[in-house]
């Protein structure tokens, strides 16, 4: 009896420190993405290769960005793209374990449809609709085990996974030969889940001689989030060949259902399972983006003559709004509002049957948390191919910043093809 009083207090505090855990983590990993706060271009190869500008999406995806921001061509228009992304992490939460850090990253690397969409565009109005994936939140899966004396063992596996995926209508209208205004509804909606598993066989000191006792540990939540937001878009087009945008976004507040599965048992045949269920509040953070873009005259690059395109963006991201409830309990944190600063070149060359089309681009994209801080470095490039109405091109974006002390890498590369019909 002696015996089963102290596993069942080893057990009782292993419990404690499980709860402890699961409700004072400090990052944000349920809603946090595996690359950046701020969100990348994952549905327009054109805009990715020109560092993120709004200004520079592709006919099809214009209005996803800015619901004034619609292109000249007049008829249906209907795109899609599909994507790699190779990218790294060094932390992970689980299991009474906080925060871990690596020296030496996670890393993983994903195919996945982007976006589709199609826009109906006549006279001096267009309408677009589609989905979008707006965020990849999945973290490589890992393997944690280290070995000790006399058979001792403590082993970890786990996998985070989710995504943000967004409905969204635009309709833009022109409203005079110089100013252009929309409005874009979208739904965004995140899935995430968590599932850690903690084995160990390990001595206690029981009934005055060692034991070794077998013990594991399952932690398992599931997130489903929605939210609406209503976003204001404005073009100004202060010449033929100067372009300004702006846009306003404001989320309403959403709901997220959360799971929340935790289960122990032993050698001794001890088995404790709870189950939660809880509809929390969700935030998302309003925004606000201007830009210029410019379609120069007929420059010659290597004694070749061709059509260059430039432009540059900055988008503020009101986070000191943010607020993170988990099981009905605020979790209060340090971060701060960011900037994102984006610009690019594209250089057309006419082929008498087609237009080649080459782009460069650069970002710093700076995240919210303040410890540790980050500043994303964003570079560029690609190329694009348009005939008769046709539109396809690559581009891939090379994503680096500094994680408490470690460096990270994430490499995406979005392919995108449309047709006007």
């Amino acid at each position: 009896m002696y015996r089963f009083f102290i596993v069942l207090s080893l057990l009782l505090s292993t419990i404690i420190n499980m709860n402890l855990s699961g409700q004072n983590f400090d990052y944000r990993y349920y809603e946090s993405p595996a690359v950046s706060w701020n969100g990348i271009t994952m549905n327009d190869s054109r805009q990715l290769a020109m560092g993120g500008i709004s200004l520079a999406a592709d006919g099809h995806s214009m209005q996803t960005w800015n619901p004034a921001f619609f292109s000249d061509e007049r008829g249906v228009e209907l795109g899609f793209s599909y994507n790699y992304l190779f990218y790294q992490s060094f932390q992970y939460w689980g299991i009474n374990e906080g925060v871990r850090r690596y020296q030496d990253p996670f890393s993983e690397s994903k195919f996945f449809p982007s976006s589709i969409a199609i826009r109906f565009g006549f006279n001096n109005w267009s309408l677009t609709t589609g989905w979008y994936r707006s965020a990849l939140n999945d973290f490589p899966d890992f393997t944690l085990r280290s070995e000790y004396d006399y058979e001792q063992y403590e082993y970890f596996k786990g996998t985070f996974s989710g995504f943000d995926e967004t409905y969204f209508v635009s309709f833009g209208l022109d409203l005079s030969p110089k100013l252009s205004a929309g409005i874009k509804i979208e739904y965004k909606r995140g899935e995430r889940s968590t599932h850690i598993e903690n084995f160990s066989s390990l001595y206690f000191f029981l009934d005055g001689y060692w034991q070794l006792k077998d013990k594991r540990s399952v932690y398992s939540e599931s997130n489903i989030s929605g939210t609406f937001t209503p976003e204001l878009g404005f073009i100004f087009k202060i010449n033929s060949r100067l372009k300004a945008g702006l846009t306003i976004k404001y989320p309403i507040r959403g709901k997220v259902n959360r799971e929340l599965i935790r289960s122990l048992s032993n050698s001794d045949g001890l088995n404790i399972y709870d189950n939660y269920l809880y509809t929390d509040d969700y935030y998302d953070v309003p925004g606000i983006s201007a830009g210029l873009i410019y379609d120069a005259e007929e420059v010659k690059i290597f004694r070749s003559s061709g059509k260059l395109i430039i432009g540059a963006e900055l988008e503020f991201r009101k986070w000191s709004d943010y607020k993170y409830f988990f099981f009905g309990e605020e979790h209060p944190r340090e971060i701060v509002d960011t900037f994102k600063f984006s610009a690019g070149a594209e250089y057309g060359k006419n082929l008498k049957k087609f237009d080649l089309l080459f782009r460069v681009g650069l970002g710093l994209d700076k995240q919210p948390v303040v410890d540790p801080g980050t500043v994303l470095k964003i570079i560029s490039t690609g190329f694009g191919i348009k005939y008769k109405g046709v539109s396809a091109g690559i581009g891939l974006s090379y994503i680096h910043g500094s994680t408490g002390g470690s460096d990270q890498g994430h490499l995406l590369v979005c392919t995108s093809l449309s047709k006007i019909l």
